[in-house]
């Protein structure tokens, strides 16, 4: 360990770099002391961007299933490049993976982006199990229905704050869809999704605190 000063102190200038992954991947490496608070901070956020990238943080994981606690939230990025993108891969991928999960970001690449989830994707049936999810934020991704949109919603267990942007649903079938128990959100903010949306969340939610529609 570098000499001079205690770990704690070097502890504290590794949490005042937290979110500069080059720094930290050096600090990781230059002594044991300080990998494991590198480590947390590296593992805090994770992006996924391609296919190739899923697996190998699986594979990860599998081989180190302690490091799945330290991610607070995943990022997953459509990729234009590739013939399936992590979108519908990773409930699959990651599933019983990540104990702390809280947060969980999707993000298209462009408004027009591709239709991920049917009504009747496989998918659906792993999402409750991430039961640790509060947050989900959905932007410019398309679903092939206004149901299977509200579906995708109603499955994580503990969502209690909901962002959707630029969200799109092919065709323009009603609502039909009814969860097996009301939503429990606190806040929602709406911004360019299907009209029939904040009705639908309105009737099949507990309480909302916070709503913003634009």
């Amino acid at each position: 360990m570098p000499p001079d000063l205690y770990i704690e102190l070097w502890e504290h200038v590794i949490d005042y770099m937290h979110d500069d992954v080059r720094v930290l991947l050096t600090c990781a490496l230059t002594c044991r002391a300080w990998l494991p608070r590198s480590r947390c901070h590296l593992y805090r956020s994770v992006d996924i961007y391609h296919n190739a990238t899923l697996y190998r943080f699986a594979e990860t994981l599998s081989n180190a299933p302690h490091l799945g606690n330290l991610v607070e939230e995943l990022q997953i990025h459509e990729n234009r490049n590739e013939l399936k993108d992590p979108f519908p891969l990773f409930p699959e991928v990651l599933s019983a993976k990540l104990n702390r999960l809280q947060n969980i970001v999707m993000i298209g690449a462009t408004k027009a982006s591709r239709v991920y989830f049917g009504l009747y994707n496989e998918s659906f049936a792993l999402l409750p199990q991430f039961t640790t999810v509060t947050s989900l934020t959905v932007d410019r991704v398309r679903f092939d229905s206004v149901d299977a949109l509200g579906q995708f919603i109603s499955s994580f267990p503990s969502l209690s704050h909901l962002r959707m942007y630029n969200v799109r649903a092919h065709g323009i079938d009603p609502f039909t869809f009814k969860p097996q128990r009301p939503i429990a959100l606190q806040t929602i903010f709406l911004s360019d999704v299907p009209h029939e949306v904040l009705p639908w969340i309105a009737h099949n939610t507990e309480w909302v605190s916070l709503v913003s529609f634009l």
